[in-house]
């Protein structure tokens, strides 16, 4: 596995749970999305990677795709995550595993300064949710004074 398609693919996972609000935690849903994640991932890459990518072990990765088949019978929750990630890689990778359009002509340097800058984007957009949380608390409170 090449670099770049480690960090395209770390880089989109992060942003992936981010988007869906997805925890670390052992809540279904939350299970579910990482799941399916390292399911359509595992398309490309073997368990190791896909384990290395998502912060799992890769027995994990064995584990989901074992219960891939069940989950995409019974869990709605799975299968729209599945069919969100397939598409979402397809779009970062090619069917052939290599890297996509979006950071091919990129070094290594350079990525790592997006993961940067993307980590700090990240960092300010939870401080503003924090502040609108307390304001609206503030808000609560004060009309609940009045």
């Amino acid at each position: 596995m090449s670099i770049e398609i480690s960090i395209d693919a770390h880089l989109d996972y992060r942003r992936y749970l981010s988007d869906f609000n997805v925890g670390m935690d052992r809540q279904r849903k939350n299970v579910m999305y990482r799941n399916a994640y390292a399911v359509a991932l595992s398309i490309y890459l073997g368990p190791s990677d896909v384990g290395r990518i998502t912060s799992r072990n890769h027995s994990t990765i064995v584990y989901a795709k074992s219960v891939h088949e069940v989950n995409m019978r019974y869990d709605e929750t799975y299968i729209k995550a599945y069919a969100h990630c397939r598409q979402r890689l397809k779009k970062l990778l090619n069917d052939d595993g290599s890297v996509g359009d979006l950071y091919h002509n990129k070094t290594r340097i350079e990525l790592y300064e997006l993961i940067r800058d993307k980590d700090e984007e990240i960092l300010e957009l939870r401080l503003e949710l924090y502040r609108a949380k307390e304001y609206r608390q503030q808000q609560e409170a004060l009309q609940g004074v009045q």
